[in-house]
């Protein structure tokens, strides 16, 4: 099999997590790899260091005009992408994540050769990110493909709901650790000398409840809990300035967070915040776990199917920040359960988070696609 790995993506969870699965998947034995990745990708140094048969890279853009600019020359750089996948034989094509050019892509591959895999993260767009543009264009990327794969059973369930896609097509995989350098920490001791650090990492968006948090962290400093809070990620705060304002030892780092700083932050805390409103899976869930922290997060299905309640972690009975508030005083008061979870952590990175299994896993089964798309061909 000779499979181009795309993203023109540049930054944040899906520049990483593109790099971790190719990385994976450039083990594989039986399995050619390829790549077209954007030249302003935050990662494009690790994944040009990759042992890949051959790289396919394009200027994509950073800011409006550029990308104003670069939709109108897309016709051009579709056509050398189709040209370079004829050179080299590459006969499966994976989008490891979906971008605002991904819909045109299926139009422009070869005729009858190429199968084309899409990596579904979000089903529904989030809020802030659903305009009827970008909807439409992951319908279409939806439909223009061959096979889906998703990172949840959340995920899956609404696209063979909302897109009548046959069960058949879609492979449920898993969002892997991104632990520091790709290695998995060491259990966590509970804080008996000091405050327990909460961290609440991440752009800063809606649907990502900080203000249930806040609300809840008034209510334990109010109750004579004490903690120290973090926020890490860009994005803006006014919504939430009359609680930032009254809360006590919280600190606030308001600004995108480079790669190189995400180990020190981690290591740094010892319970993780994901107090959100909505959500298909989270890769800040998956990293905790490569730290050995434990998490607390509200009952979004596709969240709270990371977060395994009596296991890794704490999942709030509701959204209220009362129940959240609950949630965490669970674990504050409970060094044994805390010791415990963090264990749990650390284990599940390590079998269930594991980037080699899911590479495994996935080339497995685009394999199984391949022949299948063929065989169908065929008839």
């Amino acid at each position: 099999m000779k499979l181009l790995i795309l993203f023109w993506g540049r930054t944040g969870g899906g520049a990483r997590y593109t790099y971790e699965l190719a990385k994976s998947i450039c083990k594989e034995k039986n399995t050619e790899v390829y790549m077209s990745l954007s030249k302003q990708n935050e990662y494009i140094d690790r994944l040009m260091e990759l042992e890949a048969k051959g790289f396919f890279n394009i200027d994509t853009y950073r800011n409006i005009k550029e990308l104003l600019v670069g939709s109108v020359l897309l016709p051009v750089k579709l056509l050398r992408l189709r040209r370079y996948i004829e050179e080299q034989g590459i006969d499966m094509i994976l989008g490891s994540m979906d971008s605002l050019w991904f819909s045109a892509i299926a139009n422009f591959l070869p005729s009858g050769n190429v199968i084309y895999v899409s990596t579904v993260h979000d089903a529904v767009r989030h809020e802030g990110e659903n305009q009827w543009w970008r909807n439409l264009l992951l319908e279409l990327d939806i439909r223009a493909a061959e096979a889906l794969i998703v990172l949840s059973n959340n995920v899956y369930n609404k696209i063979v709901q909302k897109y009548n896609v046959s069960p058949q097509r879609i492979f449920v995989s898993r969002h892997g650790h991104f632990g520091d350098g790709g290695s998995v920490g060491s259990p966590r001791m509970y804080p008996e000398n000091r405050p327990m650090r909460l961290l609440f990492f991440g752009r800063i968006e809606k649907y990502k409840g900080l203000d249930i948090l806040l609300k809840a962290y008034i209510l334990l400093y109010q109750q004579g809990i004490v903690a120290k809070l973090k926020i890490y990620g860009d994005g803006s705060l006014n919504s939430e300035d009359y609680l930032l304002k009254v809360c006590k030892n919280i600190s606030i780092i308001n600004r995108w967070i480079k790669k190189e700083e995400i180990a020190g932050i981690f290591n740094e805390a010892d319970l993780i915040m994901i107090p959100y409103k909505g959500g298909s899976q989270s890769g800040v869930i998956a990293t905790a776990y490569a730290y050995g922290l434990p998490c607390v997060c509200t009952p979004v299905e596709g969240i709270s199917y990371q977060v395994i309640e009596d296991e890794t972690g704490v999942v709030s009975k509701s959204f209220s920040p009362d129940d959240f508030a609950d949630a965490i005083r669970s674990l504050i008061h409970n060094k044994s359960l805390y010791e415990e979870k963090s264990l749990n952590c650390i284990s599940c990175s390590k079998e269930k988070y594991n980037w080699e299994n899911i590479g495994a896993e996935t080339v497995t089964w685009l394999q199984k696609i391949r022949g299948d798309v063929i065989a169908k061909r065929l008839r």
